[in-house]
């Protein structure tokens, strides 16, 4: 089953036809109301197909994903944006400065150095499928859950695994996308999939205990850079809390650092 969930709100788009094996996956073995469908009955179309028990099991797991995608998504204070939309920002004059990750459209812009690093990493509640290198063919053939839906492969991190997979001659292809990290993560701690992230930010949303994680075979990293519109100087104010962003960048690495590899 391949799913999507918009970027702006939790419904479900199916996007491929269900097999019954994934179907009984997805929910609980059950009697039929007529007593006669198997386990792991035959191919599954739509949900209708299913006897009632099972649709019943089915509509409350996705009742729970949405529960898990709220409670990941809660943000009152800030809400996420994309790398893409904050160089869009800058070019446009909207914002003065940012703190993106790389590589990015810089049309109209001057990026700085980089300034912070971390580790992309392969994150799953099944520390068994963590067996062996994670290379981008075994990626390919993994059940993904990846944020960024909206953007898809023009943000950073997934226009690296495209560009690595499309070198490979392979294709990675989430099974569920999600709009922010968070919700990725939930899902993934749920057992819906295994997803990419960042040793740090694994860290700052709590998901250490939770799930496993491996560095990807060869490590994949997300590189943090300042972009300002072109020809243009920073007044004072703006370069002191690009400062302090790089000072909190690298506390960010300090956990990392103390584990013993890179962030």
């Amino acid at each position: 089953m391949a799913a999507r969930i918009s970027p702006d709100e939790t419904t479900w788009h199916e996007q491929t036809r269900w097999s019954g094996s994934e179907a009984a996956g997805a929910a609980p073995a059950s009697s039929s109301e007529s007593g006669t469908a198997p386990p792991d009955g035959p191919s599954v179309d739509h949900l209708t197909d299913l006897d009632r028990p099972r649709r019943t099991a089915f509509l409350l797991d996705l009742s729970l994903i949405g529960e898990a995608i709220e409670l990941a998504c809660r943000d009152d204070v800030l809400r996420p944006v994309n790398s893409v939309q904050i160089a869009d920002a800058v070019r446009s004059g909207r914002l003065e400065a940012g703190l993106i990750a790389l590589p990015i459209n810089d049309d109209g812009l001057d990026v700085g150095a980089a300034v912070a690093e971390f580790s992309v990493v392969h994150a799953t509640a099944a520390p068994e499928a963590l067996a062996g290198p994670i290379t981008i063919e075994r990626l390919a053939t993994c059940s993904l859950v990846l944020p960024e839906a909206r953007w898809g492969d023009e943000d950073p991190t997934r226009r690296q695994l495209a560009e690595r997979a499309q070198r490979a001659g392979v294709t990675v292809r989430p099974r569920i996308e999600v709009q922010h990290a968070g919700a990725s993560l939930e899902l993934a701690a749920r057992g819906y999939g295994d997803t990419l992230v960042t040793t740090a930010l694994l860290d700052v949303l709590g998901y250490r205990d939770r799930l496993t994680c491996r560095a990807l075979d060869p490590p994949l990293q997300e590189i943090f850079a300042f972009i300002q519109r072109r020809h243009t100087r920073l007044p004072p104010a703006t370069r002191a809390l690009m400062t302090l962003a790089e000072e909190h960048l690298a506390a960010l690495t300090e956990p990392a650092r103390r584990r013993g590899h890179s962030p």
